[in-house]
């Protein structure tokens, strides 16, 4: 067993239910409120080879049972599920990940039974790699269509928000076939060297790899010196990587994340306490002391009240009255 197989609570964090995953697809397949299946059929007819093939075919496996065999045709059902910014399943209630980590963990174990999880890895590879292309049209709702991507860009994922990554990277670390996956997540990564969101996604997925040097570096590199390290690089803060990189991560996330509610970083705090125990205490003293988004510091002080350490003690003492921590600071106190 691989340690912290999830970058919030540990193992005792559950995964998705896969089975409500399902639930929610058939749900969007069958909605005829929003139509989301009659779009993408008379978007085929528009498409041209050979990315009309893979949206039939996507759209048959949706109606089918078992995965697809080509990772292309997988990727395409992201797309039509749109995982590019997850904010679809508009039938669905709830927040970006509450309508989509079950159906995230629906995802992981069709392709887990496809090819494990390196052909999980080889899906996620070629997600970026197609795109989405609205035809132009006199009425309202014009049909998309897949297409080759000119930018190779994945928005959310660029942005911080690694979403499906949060399932993979649990499934890798209690599965057996770790070594075969990471093969997998090295020819990946050799491929894509100026893909740093898909790069660093990929150390995200694997905790105890050293991949965050090569990433942590592109990354400082993206930026002028003192300036925030870009959002790709947030991820790294879960990973095994050196001390000295955490606080400017830290500072990038307290800074310029305007929704970790929905990037989820208002989580990697309990990361922190895992790895480093009180030692994490002053890291998450420090994003507090930044961050102004009510749900993030609810999440990082839940994880400061779980050290014992004399900065938490005197910290939570100025935060009595604080209208977002302050009954988090009166329960470590009276604790």
């Amino acid at each position: 067993m691989h340690p912290r197989v999830h970058p919030f609570r540990g193992e005792s964090a559950p995964m998705p239910d896969a089975d409500e995953g399902a639930l929610r697809v058939e749900r969007w397949r069958r909605s005829k409120l929003f139509k989301n299946l009659e779009a993408w059929e008379r978007g085929v007819g528009h498409a041209s080879p050979p990315y009309d093939a893979m949206m039939q075919s996507a759209i048959d496996t949706l109606a089918s049972c078992g995965p697809a065999s080509d990772p292309h045709v997988e990727a395409v059902m992201l797309h039509m599920l749109d995982y590019s910014t997850r904010r679809g399943m508009m039938d669905e209630q709830g927040g970006d990940n509450d309508r989509y980590y079950p159906v995230d963990a629906w995802f992981i174990r069709r392709w887990r039974a496809a090819g494990g999880n390196a052909f999980a890895l080889r899906v996620l590879a070629a997600f970026p790699a197609l795109g989405i292309e609205q035809l132009p049209a006199a009425r309202t709702h014009s049909p998309p269509t897949i297409k080759e991507s000119e930018l190779y860009d994945w928005r959310s994922v660029r942005e911080g928000h690694l979403g499906i990554f949060h399932v993979l990277r649990r499934a890798i670390a209690t599965s057996d076939d770790y070594n075969t996956a990471l093969t997998e997540a090295v020819r990946i990564r050799d491929a894509n060297p100026p893909m740093l969101f898909l790069r660093a996604a990929i150390a995200f997925a694997f905790p105890d790899e050293p991949f965050w040097q090569d990433d942590l570096r592109d990354a400082q590199a993206k930026v002028k010196p003192k300036k925030p390290l870009p959002s790709q690089a947030w991820g790294l803060v879960t990973t095994r990587i050196d001390q000295a990189a955490i606080p400017a991560i830290l500072s990038s996330m307290a800074k310029e994340d305007e929704k970790p509610f929905a990037t989820d970083t208002a989580g990697y705090g309990f990361t922190l306490v895992h790895r480093f125990g009180d030692g994490a205490a002053q890291y998450l003293i420090d994003y507090l002391k930044t961050m102004k988004e009510m749900y993030a510091k609810e999440s990082f002080a839940g994880a400061l009240a779980l050290t014992k350490a004399p900065e938490a003690r005197a910290f939570f003492e100025t935060k009595l009255k604080d209208r977002d921590i302050g009954k988090i600071a009166k329960a470590y106190l009276a604790g």
